[in-house]
């Protein structure tokens, strides 16, 4: 295998790490920005525990069952019980986005996509033409 295609292969590896931060990290935002600008409440079903204090719930709006992850607001915190009801906060025009927390957006959150951004188009640039202008210098001029 050629220098070149070792380096491709080797920037595939962060280049799908940062890929899969940033569309974590988007989708995220969007769904804290649409809970924040419109939502209301319903009563949810404590499913099971998950780590870090996540649990899974179930809720129903409009005959329709939902099923979402989030931590319980600092209220909930005792409430939150494997059985037990906990009020949840949902879109009305997307009842699959909700959370258990206050929604909050701040435009900070973009912050970590745009950096992560950059150096993805870094990644990518290199995958493309591993000697080309915008490539991570990794040592390919020395070797060809």
């Amino acid at each position: 295998m050629s220098k070149r295609n070792q380096i491709r292969l080797v920037m595939l590896i962060p280049a799908f790490i940062v890929g899969n931060l940033i569309v974590h990290s988007i989708s995220f935002s969007l769904v804290s920005f649409v809970l924040a600008q419109d939502s209301s409440q319903t009563q949810a079903l404590i499913l099971r525990e998950l780590s870090h204090g996540v649990v899974q719930y179930r809720y129903n709006i409009g005959g329709q069952q939902y099923t979402g992850q989030s931590q319980p607001s600092r209220e909930q915190w005792d409430d939150a019980k494997v059985g037990s009801n906990i009020t949840a906060i949902y879109c009305p025009h997307h009842p699959s986005w909700s959370s258990l927390k206050d929604p909050i957006f701040s435009p900070v959150q973009l912050l970590l996509p745009a950096i992560a951004l950059v150096f993805e188009f870094f990644f990518v640039a290199t995958i493309i033409n591993p000697k080309g202008k915008y490539a991570l210098q990794l040592g390919l001029k020395e070797y060809e």
